[in-house]
C-alpha cells in the first residue's frame, strides 16, 4: 500500500480524466471538489477511474489547509462571515499553488523552495490582512481612522510584494529551463538572426538619413519617399523627418554607431559559438576537486559540479553566487561553458585553474 496524494479542486461530474504522477507510478482519477488523499492498491499501475472498489479515501485536506485559521482570523473584522472568506481564500490559492508546482515541475524547478516562499509571502499577506478592518463590521462611533488607513497600506503592500514575487519567480525558473536547455547550434541560429536584422536595421537608417538630405529646406517632404523606399509607417517617418530638440533630422549618428558595435559585438559572440560548436564532438573532460567532479561538457556546452550528495546550504548560496543552477536531469549543478564559468568555478572549486584553462584551450575554444 502506498498513500498517493491527489491535488484537485473540480466537481465529481466533471468526467474528464486527470491524473498526478506519483514516486513509482501514475494514478488515474476523476475530479472531486476537495483534494483528497487515495490508497492505490497497484503501484506503478494506473487505476480505473469508473472502479471505486480500488480506492479508499483516507482524508479530504486543501495544500494550504494548515492556514486555514490565520486565513478566517484575517477575515474577522472585515467580513460577517470570516469562515466562509477564510476556506474560499484557501481553496483558491491551494489550486493556484498546485497549478504553480505543476509548472515548476514542468520546468525543472525546485518544487520545496518554490512552496516554502509561496507560503512565506502568503502568510505574511494574511498576517496583514488580520490587522485591517471594516466599518460594517466594527461600527462607526470612534472609528480609528489613521489606523484603518495605515493597516490598508500594510496589507496592500504584502499583497503586491507576495503577486510580484510570484511573477518573478516563474520568470525566473523559465529563463533558467531555456538556459538550460539552449544548445551551440540553436544559440547560433538565433545570434544569426540578429545579426541581419541589425543589419538591415543599419542599412534602413542610413538610407533614410541621405533621402532626408535631398530635402534640407523642409525634411518633412521626404515624408512620402521615406514610406516608399525605406518602407517606414507614416507616423514613424515624420517623427524621423521632424527636428529633435536640438533642432537635427533623421536618426541620430550616435543610433548608427551603437547599432554598428552591436553588430560587431555579436559577429564576434557567433564566432565564439561555431567554435563551441565545432568542439562539442569533443568528449567530456572530468576533474576531480576536494568534495566532488568538475565537469567540461562540450556537448552540452556546459561545465557542471558533481558532488557525491547534497552539499551544505553555505555550498550552495556559493554555487549560486556564481552562477551554477541545479540541473535534476543532469544531477550536477552546471552554467554555460565559457570563460567566465572557468573563473567562477576556480572561486567554489579548488580545481587547478591553469590545468582547466588549459583542457578548455585544447577542445579549440
Amino acid at each position: 500500500m502506498k498513500i498517493i496524494r491527489i491535488i484537485h479542486t473540480h466537481d465529481w461530474n466533471d468526467n474528464c480524466r486527470h491524473y498526478y504522477k506519483s514516486i513509482k507510478g501514475t494514478v488515474y482519477c476523476r475530479y472531486f471538489n476537495k483534494p483528497t488523499f487515495y490508497t492505490c492498491t497497484e503501484i506503478g499501475e494506473p487505476c480505473d477511474p469508473v472502479d471505486p472498489d480500488r480506492f479508499e479515501i483516507v482524508e479530504a485536506f486543501y495544500i494550504l489547509e494548515d492556514l486555514l485559521e490565520l486565513a478566517i482570523r484575517a477575515h474577522n473584522w472585515t467580513s460577517q462571515v470570516p469562515e466562509k472568506r477564510g476556506e474560499a481564500m484557501i481553496k483558491e490559492h491551494s489550486a493556484e499553488l498546485e497549478s504553480d508546482l505543476e509548472f515548476v515541475r514542468q520546468h525543472g524547478g525546485d518544487e520545496k523552495r518554490y512552496t516554502e516562499n509561496y507560503r512565506k509571502y502568503f502568510s505574511a499577506w494574511l498576517h496583514a490582512h488580520s490587522r485591517c478592518f471594516s466599518v460594517l463590521v466594527t461600527g462607526a462611533a470612534n472609528f480609528p481612522t489613521r489606523k484603518h488607513q495605515k493597516a490598508n497600506d500594510s496589507e496592500h503592500k504584502r499583497s503586491e510584494e507576495f503577486r510580484q514575487w510570484r511573477e518573478k519567480a516563474r520568470k525566473a525558473i523559465v529563463r533558467d529551463f531555456n538556459r538550460a536547455n539552449t544548445t551551440p547550434s540553436s544559440e547560433i541560429e538565433r545570434v544569426r538572426r540578429q545579426i541581419a536584422d541589425a543589419e538591415a536595421e543599419q542599412q534602413r537608417m542610413k538610407m533614410a538619413n541621405k533621402i532626408i538630405r535631398k530635402y534640407k529646406s523642409n525634411p518633412l517632404d521626404a515624408v512620402a519617399e521615406l514610406i516608399e523606399k525605406v518602407g517606414i509607417p507614416e507616423k514613424h517617418a515624420r517623427a524621423v523627418a521632424s527636428p529633435d530638440c536640438i533642432g537635427d533630422v533623421g536618426y541620430a549618428r550616435y543610433r548608427l554607431q551603437n547599432n554598428n558595435a552591436n553588430i560587431r559585438r555579436m559577429k564576434e559572440r557567433l564566432v565564439e559559438l561555431e567554435k563551441k560548436e565545432a568542439a562539442s564532438g569533443n568528449e567530456t573532460v572530468t576533474l576531480e576537486f576536494t568534495g566532488g567532479d568538475l565537469h567540461l561538457n562540450f556537448e552540452q556546452d556546459r561545465l557542471q559540479i558533481e558532488f557525491p550528495g547534497k552539499p551544505d546550504s553555505k555550498t550552495i548560496t556559493l554555487l549560486k553566487k556564481n552562477g551554477f543552477r541545479w540541473s535534476p536531469s543532469n544531477r550536477a549543478w552546471q552554467r554555460q561553458l565559457t570563460s567566465n564559468a572557468l573563473i567562477a568555478a576556480t572561486n567554489v572549486t579548488d580545481v587547478d585553474a591553469k590545468t582547466l584553462f588549459a583542457k578548455f584551450r585544447e577542445a579549440g575554444n
